[in-house]
């Protein structure tokens, strides 16, 4: 599907599972698709391993979406991007930074082909590299913040000590520390920013880099 859909479209749809992460996204979602000049279609649904989705998939249909996005749980989400597709929908589809889950892949069958999402880029290739000679295995998702968190732990315990209240304070004063992925910056409350993301797309089964979008 070309992705100059993206740039063109006018109808939004949005489903969101009853929990305060993916209800704060998809929220988040409708309010830029607003602003944007958009319409849109909202769906809230249970929080469901087991979701069948199928009448959603053909309200969104019916409503003749330009794009979908998904915020619904990990274990029923290709259930979703299945569902889509046979409603006849040939909406662009957003999906979950984990689409390229093996399960969800399975799940989802040959209609996961097109799906579009943002991943956090997997570190850097020293990182990967020495991550791999030591578990064998390439890095999953948690491992890299958790590598750049205990390096910036361990800098600033020698720097103020183990007072919470001092480190808590010292955080927020990190500012492009250099690290695995992009840069190390904490907001006021403690939020880290500055990772960087790369653009995906399934296709043939497997996630590819997207390059222009």
């Amino acid at each position: 599907m070309s992705h100059s859909v993206q740039k063109g479209v006018k109808h939004a749809c949005v489903i969101a599972a009853e929990a305060t992460y993916y209800e704060g996204y998809g929220q988040y979602i409708k309010e830029l698709s607003i602003k944007s000049g958009q319409s849109v279609t909202y769906v809230s649904v249970p929080m469901s391993n087991t979701g069948d989705y199928r009448d959603t998939a053909t309200r969104f249909k019916a409503a003749g979406c330009d794009a979908i996005y998904t915020w619904v749980g990990f274990g029923s989400i290709g259930n979703f991007y299945r569902r889509v597709r046979e409603s006849g929908s040939k909406a662009l589809v957003y999906g979950l930074v984990q689409t390229d889950d093996p399960g969800i892949l399975k799940a989802a069958g040959k209609p996961s082909e097109g799906v579009v999402f943002a991943r956090f880029k997997m570190g850097s290739q020293e990182f990967q590299d020495k991550y791999f000679k030591i578990f064998r295995e390439q890095p999953t998702r948690p491992a890299i913040p958790a590598y750049d968190g205990v390096k910036l732990l361990l800098r600033l315990v020698e720097k103020v000590g183990t007072d919470a209240d001092a480190l808590k304070k010292e955080t927020t004063l990190v500012k492009d520390a250099p690290a695995t992925n992009g840069t190390l910056t904490y907001s006021s409350n403690g939020e880290r920013l500055g990772e960087e993301i790369e653009l995906m797309e399934i296709k043939n089964g497997t996630a590819v880099q997207i390059t222009e979008f």
